[in-house]
């Protein structure tokens, strides 16, 4: 890609830019340089997973908004429903004037021409909080064009480039909170990223709660650490403008799923949640299996099943297993929930 101009010929769907974005500039430029500097007529395939609320949207759609000028079309599809990924695909149809009343034709119509690159041949498509690869395969153009997607699945590094998005860095943290609340100190934004560990949107849905209430930071504090369950819940009836789900909620869908498909994962959860916030050796869980009994002592036991339980609660990004380090870690706020 050569030539810039400020604004895509087409743009369509992406969300406003955040004005209270922070930070990450080193996965931004490291993003852009994996994108646009892949040679010319090759699809990239890249994917930003993490957890629920660590900010890979809102990642996404800065991006979109800084390199906008590098490209002839940006489209952002939603990629959690399946008819609403369609939908969004037969629009861009439409738009490229190969639309057709039949949704089937106007998608490969779409698919087509973005492989052809006619009459657009620098494009970026967005498929936001995608599912499982599987899923989403059959909407996937080929071409010489750039695919960004977002999900929770950690499925998505073997399909793709990936790029784990973990939580701010502590000055990013403070960075922003002192610029969202007016008159707050480093020192109790410090404090308040420290009980929310970091985490993008719940640092969002806090600074929301001290703008619009004047909780002071003492309150807040003290309400993460006694009532973190009720304070979630106050965040979940508030959520913040810009951001489609609450904390909660992202974390409730992904603890049904568990529920659902596979119940030892979920088990293994509530128990993890006693551990502190730092990575907790595997061999922990193995040497329990000698001394547990019952239902959760029979899933330590056996060693597949225990391994199963393990990859499930990484693939849906509610803990994150280092099979380097044989570490597996949850998110802090996640085990007050």
């Amino acid at each position: 890609m050569t030539a810039t101009r400020e604004q895509p010929e087409i743009w369509g769907s992406v969300p406003m830019r955040n004005q209270h974005f922070t930070g990450r500039e080193s996965m931004l430029n490291q993003l852009h340089e994996r994108l646009i500097g892949s040679p010319e007529g090759t699809l990239v395939l890249h994917a930003l997973q993490g957890l629920g609320g660590i900010g890979k949207t809102q990642l996404a759609a800065e991006y979109a908004h800084r390199f906008k000028g590098e490209y002839d079309l940006v489209w952002w599809i939603p990629a959690e429903d399946d008819a609403v990924t369609r939908a969004s695909l037969t629009a861009l149809a439409d738009v490229l004037g190969v639309g057709s009343p039949d949704f089937k034709i106007a998608v490969r119509n779409t698919l087509e021409a973005l492989r052809l690159g006619r009459p657009h041949a620098r494009w970026l498509l967005i498929y936001d909080n995608a599912t499982e690869p599987d899923q989403i395969t059959e909407y996937l153009p080929a071409g010489g064009g750039h695919v960004l997607i977002t999900s929770r699945s950690g499925q998505w590094r073997y399909r793709a480039i990936g790029m784990e998005v973990a939580a701010f860095s502590r000055p990013e943290s403070i960075e922003f909170l002192t610029q969202r609340v007016a008159g707050l100190t480093s020192g109790d934004a410090d404090r308040i990223a420290e009980a929310l560990g970091d985490l993008p949107l719940a640092l969002e849905q806090a600074a929301a709660l001290q703008v619009e209430s004047g909780i002071s930071t003492d309150e807040l504090q003290r309400d993460l650490t006694e009532r973190g369950k009720e304070l979630l819940a106050v965040f979940n009836e508030n959520p913040p403008v810009g951001y489609p789900l609450t904390v909660g909620t992202v974390w409730l869908m992904s603890v049904e799923h568990l529920r659902t498909n596979n119940p030892d994962a979920l088990e293994l959860l509530k128990r993890l949640a006693f551990f502190g916030a730092e990575p907790i050796p595997l061999t922990i869980l193995t040497e329990a299996q000698h001394v547990l009994a019952g239902d959760f002592g029979e899933i330590l036991n056996k060693r597949l099943r225990l391994r199963r339980a393990l990859r499930n609660l990484d693939k849906v990004s509610l803990a994150h297993v280092d099979t380097v380090r044989n570490t597996v870690q949850v998110h802090r706020l996640l085990q007050t929930t």
